[in-house]
């Protein structure tokens, strides 16, 4: 992890003062927060600001933390300093999303100005002069805060993405059982009524023969339902994709750092393939290899225990490749397994947690031509996901 921090101070060795209190924090605590170093970008003056906080709305990329003197000029010509140019940083940042945690830095001490700061979306208020510690406990609450609010997100966004399967998972569940009573229920229904008509005469406005040409229509009805179920969800499969499974696999850890940071876990790649392809259907593979982590990280508390070590490989085999997570996370019941291992219902008690996950993204693979394969011991669980070999 990189963060990247915004420092918006007129006064040159405050500036290389604050940036080198960056560059000079404890390795252990950086380490702890999986930080590798930082990335600090400098500005003298608010115009030059706010040219950085409009790149960093278009691109969507925003800073993690800015750090601004309240009393700035606005522009280098103009020496003029106003606390009032820091403020309006302060909203344009908030408004625009362009900082994620915000830190006001200045001389002022009247309790209006922190008032005003706080108002403008600024965390914390560091009055001058201060001590490098006060800086840098400061700037790693935020980044401590980030990490939290980010990895709750990444876990929110599990359920955003799972849901929507759930229709699809039942759907094809049930899609054998149902068509097959369907056309039995019809079956029995017409020789019931030939059979009736033959032996015992009865004319069609007899109450029993009523009763099956309702159950015929109902029958139908069924089918037609079934039918347009059965359309719909062919409809929404779309052309298959040839993707780089590396690529995929490091998009998938990639947008959980932050999870994996907060849980204490981290996950490693071992002898990766290089250059092998997968199919993928309207991107399902990805959603597979995404909740294959995050479900386990769903319960694991935050920072909580030791560190949590997981392992990814890759192998190609013949028309397949096979993914491979050995984990350390809370072994899944062998029956529950068996059930996802064979595609059935998952069990009433699983809620939203792994199993549930599992359960879902089993049909989701099995749409894509792929299949999980669980395999639980005393230690954690070893997923295997076999998918389809691009072409």
């Amino acid at each position: 992890m990189i963060p990247r921090v915004l420092v918006v101070e007129d006064r040159p060795h405050q500036l290389r003062d604050m940036v080198r209190y960056l560059e000079t924090i404890d390795e252990a605590k950086k380490a702890r927060r999986g930080i590798d170093r930082f990335e600090v970008v400098q500005a003298m003056w608010a115009d030059d600001a706010d040219d950085l906080l409009d790149i960093a709305s278009e691109t969507a990329f925003p800073f993690d933390i800015m750090l601004v003197d309240l009393n700035l000029p606005r522009n280098k010509t103009d020496r003029h300093e106003q606390p009032e140019f820091g403020l309006e940083l302060l909203e344009r940042a908030q408004k625009a999303r362009a900082a994620k945690e915000m830190i006001v830095i200045s001389a002022f001490k009247a309790h209006d100005w922190n008032a005003k700061a706080i108002r403008a979306g600024a965390v914390d208020f560091i009055g001058k002069p201060f001590q490098p510690e006060t800086l840098q406990a400061q700037v790693l609450k935020s980044l401590d805060r980030i990490l939290v609010r980010e990895s709750e997100r990444a876990l929110a966004n599990r359920l955003r993405l799972l849901v929507p399967h759930v229709e699809r998972g039942l759907a094809y569940r049930l899609a054998s059982c149902f068509s097959q009573l369907v056309q039995a229920t019809a079956g029995a229904d017409e020789d019931l009524r030939a059979e009736l008509s033959q032996r015992f005469s009865l004319e069609s406005d007899d109450s029993l023969m009523e009763t099956l040409r309702r159950l015929q229509k109902a029958a139908g009805e069924a089918r037609e339902e079934w039918a347009k179920l059965h359309d719909r969800l062919v409809g929404e499969q779309r052309e298959p994709e040839n993707l780089s499974i590396m690529g995929l696999l490091t998009d998938a850890v990639k947008g959980l750092e932050s999870c994996l940071t907060v849980k204490r876990a981290r996950v490693a790649f071992v002898e990766p393939v290089e250059k092998v392809e997968v199919l993928s259907f309207n991107g399902e593979v990805l959603i597979v290899l995404n909740e294959l982590i995050v479900g386990g990280l769903s319960e694991v508390s935050d920072e909580d225990g030791e560190a949590i070590e997981c392992t990814l490989s890759v192998r190609a085999v013949e028309d397949q490749v096979e993914v491979t997570l050995t984990d350390r996370f809370r072994p899944i019941e062998a029956t529950a397994a068996r059930q996802i291992n064979s595609g059935y219902a998952v069990p009433a008690d699983a809620a939203f947690g792994r199993v549930w996950g599992l359960s879902i993204i089993q049909h989701v693979a099995l749409r894509g031509g792929g299949r999980l394969i669980i395999e639980p011991d005393v230690n954690g669980n070893v997923v295997r996901y076999r998918i389809p070999r691009g072409v």
